[in-house]
């Protein structure tokens, strides 16, 4: 049950992430999450890492 409410928060919360930034790609909206869940180190990461996140 917690892994059930862990991963609607999740869908939750990147769903907020990208009604906020309507027109990005899903590769920035993932990234901007990262940010704001973990902390700018990890999106630098990531971006620097430079795979699609977008799936």
């Amino acid at each position: 049950m917690s892994f059930a409410l862990t991963e609607a928060t999740i869908r939750w919360s990147r769903n907020a992430v990208r009604e906020s930034m309507p027109g990005t790609s899903e590769q920035e909206v993932l990234l901007r999450w990262a940010r704001l869940t973990y902390r700018a180190e990890i999106e630098a990461r990531l971006r620097k890492d430079g795979r699609n996140l977008g799936g």
